[in-house]
């Protein structure tokens, strides 16, 4: 079978003027793939402190350096400065940035209950002995796109500034976290005051390398709704099946 498409909120900017790369980002991927598997809790951590106490717990010393190294590395002035140029913003550049926020929560207030029904229609039908289904995905793409005469359009090539990533295969139907959840304001604490922020926008804007001068490029967001059906066929018990019938 296909393996997974990517876990919510995997943004990439190929026209993007990035942001330093964060070294958490990288420091737990990597710390992920030195973990053995079956260990409880080894495969996702919620900071590198978590990641280096379990790395010291199980003895993987290499990890545990990793988490300390990219910690010494990451600390400073990265949300400061990143709060110091969006007050440096206009009132008219915040507003573009607050359009495409709301954008964003049009899309997950389509796309959540569709992601909720589809999931439900499938996971019955994967349950379904008579049904073929044997596995599937789903998953909302969004791409970031610049406006065509933006100074730095170019009709040669697919300006795009960068794309999300939401996997909502098995998706919280009620959710108090993450995409779909418009009551909880996703802003980062005290950097936005007065502002509510979707999912997908806090995504954008903690946990990518896009800036806040390339978002203000954004001049059309393009969503795809996409549904991989999976099924695994066992060519032997095909066999055996098709000898039964014929005898």
């Amino acid at each position: 079978m296909h393996p997974p498409p990517p876990r919510h909120g995997c943004v990439t900017a190929p026209y993007a003027v990035r942001d330093p790369s964060y070294a958490w980002e990288e420091a737990l991927r990597r710390i992920s793939r030195l973990a053995p598997p079956g260990q409880p809790e080894d495969q996702e951590h919620e900071s590198l402190e978590e990641a280096e106490a379990h790395g010291q717990r199980l003895g993987l010393w290499e990890a545990a350096s990793i988490a300390r190294q990219a910690l010494k590395e990451d600390r400073g002035d990265r949300a400061d400065a990143s709060a110091a140029s969006y007050a440096a913003l206009t009132e008219n550049e915040r507003d573009h940035l607050r359009a495409l926020n709301r954008i964003l929560v049009e899309i997950e207030r389509r796309f959540h209950p569709a992601a909720v029904d589809i999931n439900r229609r499938l996971r019955a039908r994967v349950g379904d002995c008579k049904d073929s289904l044997t596995d599937y995905e789903v998953y909302l793409s969004i791409d970031l796109y610049l406006a065509e005469g933006d100074p730095a359009w170019n009709e040669d090539e697919d300006n795009v500034i960068g794309s999300v990533v939401e996997h909502l295969t098995d998706v919280d139907e009620v959710p108090e976290f993450g995409f779909g959840a418009l009551d909880t304001n996703h802003a980062e604490p005290g950097r936005f005051p007065g502002e509510h922020h979707a999912w997908t926008y806090h995504c954008i804007c903690d946990h990518s390398k896009l800036g806040w001068r390339d978002l203000l490029h954004v001049g059309v967001v393009w969503v795809d709704f996409i549904v991989t059906e999976q099924t695994a066929i066992q060519v032997a018990s095909s066999a055996a099946c098709a000898a039964t019938e014929e005898s």
